[in-house]
């Protein structure tokens, strides 16, 4: 998983090792094992949850992971998202899965510590401090 945090002009930067609490963030994936499912995802310190793909503002739904192609070549997902980041870290969980799963499934399992979080998915993670 590659994140990019998108500028004022609309350009994308990587994010390297930090991003902005309000940034907006982009992603592309790599899918050589051929899965058919992704989920994107942060946490922060304090266990809040910040979805980004699928997208989830509101709390009467229950999103299903987001269909994705096999590939060896890096593919964009289709929009930027922002969220409000109240930590001062972020991490990025990426998952690749072969069945589809849903969002409270997920949260689940994140509030229980359940580990793996997903049996059988590939699973990614990148940490990131958050500045104000």
């Amino acid at each position: 998983m590659v994140v990019y945090r998108v500028n004022a002009s609309g350009g994308t930067l990587p994010a390297g090792s930090f991003i902005g609490a309000s940034d907006e963030l982009a992603f592309a994936y790599r899918n050589p094992a051929g899965r058919k499912f992704l989920l994107v995802f942060g946490t922060d310190e304090h266990r809040r949850v910040y979805w980004y793909h699928p997208a989830w503002t509101d709390a009467t739904e229950d999103p299903v992971a987001v269909p994705i192609r096999p590939t060896s070549e890096l593919v964009e997902l289709p929009e930027a998202i922002s969220q409000r980041i109240e930590g001062s870290t972020l991490t990025i969980h990426t998952l690749l899965l072969d069945q589809p799963v849903r969002v409270r499934e997920v949260e689940e399992r994140l509030a229980r510590g359940t580990a793996p979080l997903i049996a059988g998915a590939q699973e990614e993670a990148l940490s990131l401090e958050v500045r104000k």
